[in-house]
């Protein structure tokens, strides 16, 4: 997670929460689900061969998409603790 942040997103997370983890809905394997609620640095799309861009939503507001609807009850758990 730290290393994938760092790499995609240039930012260093300094405080985190293990949501859960679901089949991955792409490819074979286990996808490991966090909120980052700190971190250090500013996020930015420095992957852009693998990331068209990169933006804020809130819950609410997420585009509908079959690949985001696996996500959702995690993206849920993570509006309620920024909440809290």
């Amino acid at each position: 997670m730290r290393r994938e942040a760092r790499e995609e997103l240039g930012i260093a997370p300094l405080t985190l929460r293990r949501l859960g983890q679901l089949d991955n809905p792409v490819e074979p394997g286990v996808v490991h689900v966090y909120a980052v609620l700190s971190w250090k640095g500013e996020p930015r799309n420095i992957a852009p061969e693998e990331h068209t861009e990169i933006r804020w939503f809130r819950a609410a507001e997420l585009p509908q998409s079959e690949a985001l609807d696996v996500y959702r009850p995690f993206i849920a758990a993570a509006a309620r603790l920024r909440d809290a």
